[in-house]
């Protein structure tokens, strides 16, 4: 995958050469390393034959409930992401309970979790 990702990033280099300039190599790792790392999460969903679509919400959702914290509830700096990583947490777990324990189906299941939260931060 990352082979690709620096080829197709070279030939469209080519075409468009501000491609190359060093603030839109690193916007382009950073954004590459956050698809890769939801990926790879895909991956073991997916490997055992469930599936998320409420991850691109859960993405959106966490970080927004960290970033409240700080600016409403007066949280500070640090406690901030251990918080958006807990959220998030929170809600894979959530839907890995009901898919497990409850027995919904993970396409319902994370298909109400994705209109939820993309709900709550609209």
């Amino acid at each position: 995958m990352w082979i690709l990702l620096v080829v197709m990033y070279i030939c469209a280099g080519v075409f468009v050469p501000t491609l190359f300039d060093p603030v839109n190599f690193q916007n382009v790792i950073v954004q590459g390393t956050v698809i890769g790392i939801l990926s790879l999460g895909m991956t073991f969903v997916m490997l055992i034959g469930e599936i998320d679509l409420s991850i691109v919400y859960i993405m959106g959702f966490s970080p927004l409930a960290g970033l409240l914290s700080m600016r409403i509830l007066g949280f500070p700096f640090i406690a901030a992401p251990l918080l958006t990583l807990l959220v998030g947490a929170g809600i894979g777990l959530y839907n890995g309970l009901m898919i497990e324990k409850v027995g919904i189906p993970s396409l319902v299941q994370t298909l109400s979790t994705c209109g939820f939260y993309q709900g709550l931060y609209w």
